[in-house]
């Protein structure tokens, strides 16, 4: 059997990729000489050739290492576009053409990794193609608003014209869901959203997490709070910066890199810190002694808060999306119910009152229930149910 592997897109090392890297990891490739990094304990199916594409590739060495284990992405045209690393987002119009120009024949398998257009790939009669769904096109259904508002100065002129795009991608996403005939969503936040927009039912199989990586330390906890993640509009970091500067007694720092960092660094000072791309024994570090981790975007799962949670560090964060899937509050955490500044404020202030409740033992036992192993075991199962019957995934899990 031969197996197709499809990710939007290669140039951070983020959630998105890990999973595919635990997916990737999920089989055994007979023509690939290199060891996969997982090679005990993990339920794997063999197949005789496993590739991977994307519509652009720009990982660092050491990030191909560790979510490919050294292998090369077949990538389309937009790879070849001035300034496609930084930039690839505005290449918007062109997703379509690049997402359908991917030659798949001679695969058995397809497994696309979606949180935009992968799961549009061609597909031939015969070959099964299975979506795992990180989200539905955010900024063509519910984000597009915010989208729009955040665009480069140079395409506000173009408005209009990317309203259209958007509604023609919205016309082309639901024409090509057919294609898909088996969907896994993050999180029941995801399924839901793939119910209401597609029509179609998804089981859940959260992500994997590096609760390896991401683990008790026994360092002392320090005078600073951290986040951590790319620095884009929906993540309001902005918003984080902002509190924190209003608590000049209260630190934070700011991990990770990206197109809102301006934003981000007007408020940077004495007590907010922006320390940008950091490798990851060293934010796993900062992770370790913070006194909470914070989060302020509406996530379809947010993977940085398990990990975090993995450290055995406590969780404030918004009251919405996947954080409630993975966040027990007053035992792991605490919500605030605004992205606003003043909310975020509040909900500092309330941890810091309940801070001796939060036991770091029980924050990393609630991580555990998110591990690679779990995620494995979950992953595998639902594959092979879909090729070989569910006798055979039956019997994997037991």
């Amino acid at each position: 059997m031969k197996v197709a592997l499809i990710h939007d897109w290669y140039n951070v090392s983020a959630g998105g990729e890990k999973v595919m890297r635990a997916i990737l990891n999920s089989f055994t490739d007979k023509s690939y000489p290199h060891e996969s990094p997982f090679t005990t304990d993990w339920d794997k199916i063999e197949v005789d050739q496993i590739d991977v594409f994307s519509l652009i590739d720009f990982l660092r060495k050491s990030d191909r290492q560790y979510l490919l284990n050294g292998r090369k992405v077949k990538t389309t045209f937009l790879q070849h576009f001035p300034l496609a690393r930084t930039y690839y987002r505005n290449y918007l119009p062109f997703f379509k053409a690049a997402t359908q120009s991917i030659d798949l024949s001679g695969y058995d398998l397809i497994i696309s990794s979606s949180a935009a257009v992968s799961k549009n790939v061609r597909k031939q009669p015969g070959q099964i193609h299975i979506c795992y769904c990180h989200t539905p096109i955010r900024y063509a259904w519910d984000l597009q608003e915010a989208y729009l508002k955040n665009l480069n100065p140079a395409l506000k002129p173009f408005t209009f014209l990317i309203k259209w795009v958007l509604g023609s991608l919205r016309k082309w996403d639901l024409a090509n869901t057919p294609n898909v005939d088996y969907f896994l969503a993050n999180s029941a936040f995801v399924a839901e959203r793939i119910k209401r927009i597609y029509n179609r039912e998804a089981a859940v199989v959260y992500p994997p997490v590096d609760t390896n990586s991401f683990a008790l330390a026994g360092l002392p906890r320090k005078d600073f709070y951290v986040t951590a993640g790319r620095l884009v509009p929906y993540k309001n970091v902005e918003l984080i910066a902002e509190a924190f500067s209003k608590m000049p007694d209260k630190n934070l720092y700011i991990i990770g890199d990206g197109p809102d960092k301006h934003k981000v660094a007007k408020y940077a000072g004495k007590n907010v810190v922006l320390l940008g791309y950091q490798p990851k024994d060293r934010m796993v570090k900062y992770i370790q002694q913070a006194k909470a981790f914070i989060l302020a975007a509406e996530e379809d799962f947010g993977i940085t808060t398990v990990e975090a949670q993995s450290c055995g560090t406590p969780i404030i964060a918004y009251q919405k999306g996947g954080y409630l899937e993975t966040v027990v509050n007053g035992k792991t955490g605490v919500f605030f119910e605004k992205q606003s500044a003043q909310s975020i404020n509040e909900a500092v202030h309330h941890f810091e009152n309940q801070q001796a409740h939060f036991v770091p033992e029980q924050i990393r036992e609630n991580a555990l229930r998110f591990s690679e192993h779990i995620f494995n075991k979950h992953f595998v199962s639902h594959v092979k149910k879909v090729l070989y019957g569910s006798q055979v995934a039956q019997a994997s899990q037991s």
